[in-house]
């Protein structure tokens, strides 16, 4: 059922398109019909006059004729002239019964009676022409007036009659025509008032077309003025971003001397990686409604991407900038409350102003150079620009391009520090550290290229070459040694919140075929302080693994005690600052680390041993594992080896290779 009616409206619209074409042909076809009747008719009452008329004829010619014969009367020598007059007459008469005007009964009527007519002249003519003059008087009374007047009467009539019939057609042709012309008259003027609708409609349809395309317009513009607005500013923050930033540096500086600071955030990575993105998000649209409130309605703060923002101040000397970042660091520095959790964070600044001779372009550039140079000062600061940074920060891209080519180039080695047993002296693991062999430079320590590895993500694949030959000389070093010799490895806080840190040990101890109790994993105290799902996940997975956790330079941070408590550390390292001290008196600290590894059962390892006295003391306070340059510097595997293999194995308190 629905399908039919869902055809019904196709049809009445099919009918509405062709209805009306098809009046017009009709109204046209009944036009020439009645037009057709109408000369029909007509001729109609042209041939009954023309009847009326040749009837007239006729009778004027049978009263001629009956004159005639009164004549012959009064001349008795003129009846042959009178004959030929009524021969003349009847072949008239003749030729007006035979005309076409009159119809065939009334024809073949009046011709007998004519006949009938003629035939009593004719014999009254004979009783004429022999002097029967009574007998004619006679059959004039009797039968030829009689006759005539009957012909007379008939031929009046039949005129009557064909002038009724005539004036009839005639009316009925005018009536036919009158009411066509008004069929016609009114069809024309329904055509005219449904031409109107329609020209009303169109107009209406024309109107709302324009007023669609009005409102079509209207929309582009404001669907142009979004996507203007989408273009130039931030979805998240709904800060103007990089380009319309841009674009207002250049008026500013066309009109002025601006001054542009650079904001970075320092360790926002950490907020996304312990409480999520979302919580991230939020950070962030706070953080820009703190930085609009720390401007004047002129000046302009942008977010360039990530957790990069730039401020542009109109009109602005190094004091007046000095003042502002100050008071954006300030203002940021206070807590951020994101869905009940408090989070701090810090901003480093960085402040280019405008000077002769630089476009608009490098006020940005500058800016960013100089908040890079805060941020490696320390964090949490501002720093004005100065041309000298432009060197200090291409030696660093100049670092990270030539470490990008080490890595691929193999010009990274590994070096070991051997780790022993204060009590008689044997080697029982090593440190493993990440050297640089620079085809221009040198050996280069970590010193020279870590940092810049930690800043640009270079870390990660530096970090993986070290586990799988640190992983590898383990089986050497054991196997030299006779005994099972552990290697201790550095991470990096970058590879401690990174997803493929486990995977990445699990391959190297897969490759070497290294049981997990010979490996060691070194991370300081700042890489747990993140206190992030994804360290706290791969550092429970490690210990599940079977490896080793040591906490380095213990003693030196803020939180260790808690950080001992959650983490499943095995092992912590003093720091060389404390055990540098024993030598000069000074070992209450490394008492209280030594006391804190006893009660949780920690191994013990001190850093940085360089005189036989320190080794004195350490072993007199109960340490059992120590590591510095009075035992040996950093070796090559090799040199290790075969140390190993020569058993060097003498007592403590005698100095070793240095």
């Amino acid at each position: 059922m629905s399908s039919r009616r869902s055809r019904r409206p196709a049809r009445s619209t099919g009918r509405q398109g062709w209805r009306w074409p098809h009046v017009l042909v009709g109204v046209i076809l009944l036009l020439g019909l009645v037009a057709y009747s109408n000369l029909t008719l007509h001729r109609r009452d042209a041939a009954a006059g023309e009847t009326d008329r040749l009837l007239g004829q006729l009778d004027l010619l049978l009263h001629e004729e009956s004159s005639l014969l009164w004549r012959t009367l009064a001349d008795r020598s003129g009846a042959v002239q009178v004959a030929r007059e009524l021969g003349v007459l009847r072949t008239r008469e003749r030729s007006i019964l035979a005309a076409r005007g009159l119809a065939g009964p009334t024809r073949s009527r009046l011709n007998d009676k004519v006949d009938r007519y003629h035939g009593v002249l004719d014999t009254e003519l004979g009783m004429l022409a022999v002097n029967r003059t009574v007998d004619a008087l006679a059959l004039e009374q009797r039968a030829t007036d009689p006759s005539f007047r009957e012909l007379s009467r008939d031929l009046a009539a039949e005129a009557a009659a064909a002038s009724a019939r005539g004036q009839r057609a005639k009316q009925v042709a005018d009536l036919t025509l009158a009411l066509a012309l008004l069929l016609t008259a009114v069809i024309i003027g329904l055509l005219f008032r449904r031409s109107e609708r329609a020209h009303r409609a169109v107009v209406r349809a024309g109107d709302e077309l324009l007023e669609h395309e009005r409102r079509a317009l209207r929309q582009v513009e404001r669907s142009q003025d979004v996507i203007k607005y989408q273009a130039q500013h931030d979805a998240l923050t709904k800060l103007p971003n990089r380009t319309l930033f841009g674009e207002r540096v250049a008026h500013a500086v066309a009109r002025g001397k601006p001054a542009v600071l650079f904001v970075d955030l320092d360790d926002f990575k950490r907020v996304n990686d312990s409480l999520g993105h979302a919580a991230g998000d939020a950070l962030l649209v706070t953080l820009a409604e703190r930085l609009r409130a720390c401007l004047r309605p002129e000046d302009t703060a942008a977010r360039l991407g990530g957790d990069e923002f730039a401020v542009l101040l109109e009109m602005a000397d190094a004091d007046g900038a000095a003042l502002v970042a100050q008071r954006i660091i300030t203002h940021l520095a206070e807590p951020f409350d994101l869905g009940g959790t408090t989070v701090l964070v810090r901003a480093s600044i960085g402040i280019a102003l405008t000077s002769t001779g630089r476009h608009d372009a490098d006020l940005l550039r500058d800016a960013d150079v100089a908040m890079y140079v805060a941020k490696t000062a320390g964090k949490g600061r501002f720093s004005f620009f100065e041309p000298s940074m432009h060197e200090r920060v291409r030696g660093r891209l100049q670092v990270e391009s030539e470490l990008r080519s080490a890595l691929e180039s193999d010009q990274l080695t590994v070096l070991y520090q051997p780790i022993v047993a204060l009590a008689d002296g044997t080697v029982v693991a090593a440190e493993a550290l990440v050297r640089w062999r620079h085809s221009s430079r040198g050996l280069l320590g970590p010193g020279e290229f870590l940092s810049v590895a930690e800043e640009t993500g270079l870390i990660l694949p530096l970090g993986r070459l070290v586990l799988r030959h640190a992983c590898q000389q383990a089986r050497a070093l054991s196997a030299a040694a006779g005994r099972p010799i552990r290697v201790s490895v550095n991470v990096a806080a970058q590879q401690l919140a990174d997803d493929s840190l486990v995977a990445d040990v699990a391959a190297a101890l897969d490759g070497a075929r290294l049981d997990p109790g010979q490996l060691v994993l070194e991370f300081v105290e700042s890489a747990v302080m993140q206190d992030s799902e994804s360290v706290a996940r791969s550092v429970d997975a490690l210990h599940q693994l079977g490896v080793g956790l040591a906490l380095d330079d213990f003693g030196t941070g803020f939180s260790s005690l808690s950080h001992l408590q959650r983490f499943p550390i095995t092992q912590l390292k003093i720091d060389r600052s404390f055990v540098s001290r024993v030598g000069i008196g000074e070992f209450a600290m490394v008492e209280v680390i030594m006391q804190i590894a006893r009660t949780l059962r920690l191994e013990l390892v001190a850093e940085g041993v360089e005189s036989a006295e320190q080794v004195g003391r350490l072993r007199a306070l109960g340490c059992e594992l120590a590591q510095g340059y009075y035992f040996a510097r950093p070796l090559e595997a090799e040199a290790l080896v075969d140390q190993l293999r020569a058993v060097i194995g003498a007592v403590a308190g005698v100095p070793r290779s240095r």
